[in-house]
């Protein structure tokens, strides 16, 4: 049996780009919560941001939904890029054509 990992959201600040780091599943629960704390770092000055979904053990369509409410914003001007994470994650964002709508990040620039 899996061991769940619990939820988590970890904001760390890398010179001029905020590292958001979701740890576990990203849902129909949590997914919510992740936008929400991207929102608030815009709303906080923040114009580039990198979600870090490494951790992530699990994402379904809620996650796709986040992706593309962080696409809007990055077409309004914040600079939003995703590092993409585990087997699982990769193959839904490649299944929802995620890789056409938010650049990567390279985790090791960061």
């Amino acid at each position: 049996m899996l061991q769940s990992v619990p939820f988590s959201i970890e904001l760390r600040p890398a010179r001029s780009v905020l590292v958001v780091r979701v740890c576990g599943e990203v849902d129909l629960l949590t997914a919510p919560k992740v936008q929400a704390v991207v929102t608030e770092a815009v709303g906080d000055g923040w114009d580039s941001i990198v979600v870090d979904f490494r951790p992530v053990t699990f994402m379904d369509s809620a996650g796709v939904h986040l992706l593309y409410a962080l696409e809007r914003l990055h077409d309004e001007g914040v600079s939003c890029r995703i590092i993409d994470g585990s087997p699982a994650v990769r193959d839904v964002l490649s299944l929802a054509g995620v890789s056409r709508v938010l650049p990567s990040a390279d985790p090791a620039l960061l």
